[in-house]
């Protein structure tokens, strides 16, 4: 509990110290906003040409847009600091977290907010709106899929920060990673085939965040649904796991022993 409010605090503190500054607030919001929606764009120009593609409907890339939109929305919303993990690692700034009694990795993934985490939100709620999903019945499963996913996303930023424990500087290999979890969750599987699956199942879990949400949404099932949460509670078991892991490195100074 105490931690929960922990939570709830810092990012109440997150929020108004970006609302302070309300201009630039909505400004990056309606600048998302509009990033998506152009982006999205070339779908709505593809299925005036096509009825489907590979077995995907125009009302299907709505919903899987959507959700990636949720998906990053809210990790940035609630973990904008997980972005600056790499650095603080390396320059050795998480001195400051390690003294305090809160957790650290929930003290640094919170530490910061995004603005254009809502204008995410906003696109995901036009999208399945216009995609006739945002219904009464369907909503409360539509929220879990999108916390979901935001789970994923956050696991997979950390994770990937956290390879400079062992790597040092990666050149921005970690960014790398999640961005492509963003890029992969916003196309539809049938374009992959084989091993690729495989990988977007595994070491970038679009499979997870996007593609088995989509067809929850379609078709429900309760099985689907229980693996789409099994594998966002496992994704952030294994964040935290590889985050602690690393964290012995640095306190015991092998880290900077091995940049120096």
């Amino acid at each position: 509990m105490a931690l929960l409010k922990f939570m709830v605090r810092l990012f109440i503190t997150n929020f108004k110290s970006a609302l302070a500054l309300r201009g630039t607030f909505v400004m990056q919001m309606l600048f998302m906003i509009m990033n998506n929606l152009i982006f999205f764009c070339v779908w709505w120009i593809l299925f005036q040409r096509f009825d489907d593609i590979e077995g995907w409907r125009f009302d299907d890339i709505k919903i899987l847009y959507g959700l990636a939109a949720a998906s990053w929305g809210l990790s940035v919303i609630f973990g904008q600091g997980s972005h600056e993990l790499a650095d603080k690692i390396l320059n050795g700034s998480l001195d400051s977290y390690l003294i305090q009694p809160k957790s650290t990795l929930i003290h640094l993934t919170g530490s910061k907010t995004s603005p254009a985490g809502w204008g995410d939100l906003v696109t995901t709620l036009v999208l399945f709106t216009w995609a006739g999903a945002f219904t009464l019945d369907k909503l409360p499963l539509l929220m879990l899929l999108c916390v979901s996913g935001a789970c994923i996303m956050l696991a997979v930023k950390i994770m990937a920060h956290s390879l400079v424990f062992w790597l040092g500087h990666t050149e921005g290999f970690h960014t790398q990673i999640y961005e492509s979890l963003l890029l992969f969750s916003t196309y539809p599987d049938g374009l992959f085939h084989n091993w690729i699956k495989i990988f977007l199942f595994t070491i970038v879990p679009a499979g997870f965040m996007t593609y088995l949400p989509v067809s929850l949404v379609n078709s429900f099932s309760w099985g689907t649904l229980s693996i789409c949460l099994v594998a966002a509670l496992g994704y952030l078991l294994l964040a935290r796991f590889m985050f602690r892991r690393g964290l012995k490195r640095y306190e015991s100074g092998n880290l900077m022993m091995t940049q120096s």
